[in-house]
């Protein structure tokens, strides 16, 4: 048996690991993307395939820094509000659901991006290993 509260820390704790996987997969993701690159110096491009996958992997570091950055925006004016209000630092409130909504809606977001991204690196390194007619 466990209280409400160690769910919710276990929802937070996972929530943060998937976010910190998500954010160190895109960096590794955009490695792995780096060595494929045709040419040197500044006439070197990423072969056609993999634009996909940079731009998500991009897209996923962006949606971090978005989810993290509106967070932190939106509590923090919802503390400002509350503190303004005369409300004590040790007073129980229950925050409107809705205030977590857009960052929900971003940490899944950035989720799916990263998961697209190395779907779209796999299908590349699945051709190399197995080219067609080869």
């Amino acid at each position: 048996m466990a209280k409400l509260s160690d769910f919710r820390e276990s929802y937070y704790e996972f929530s943060g690991k998937a976010s910190d996987a998500a954010r160190n997969l895109a960096l590794a993701g955009i490695a792995v993307v780096w060595i494929f690159r045709i040419g040197e110096g500044s006439g070197s491009r990423f072969p056609h395939q993999l634009i996909w996958a940079v731009c998500l992997f991009a897209l996923t570091l962006a949606l971090d820094l978005l989810h993290y950055s509106l967070a932190t925006v939106i509590w923090g004016i919802f503390h400002w509000l509350k503190e303004k209000a005369g409300v004590s630092e040790e007073s129980q409130l229950k925050a409107p659901h809705w205030l977590n909504l857009i960052p929900r809606l971003l940490w899944a977001s950035k989720i799916v991006s990263v998961i697209g991204g190395y779907a779209f690196l796999g299908y590349f390194l699945l051709g190399i290993l197995f080219p067609a007619g080869g």
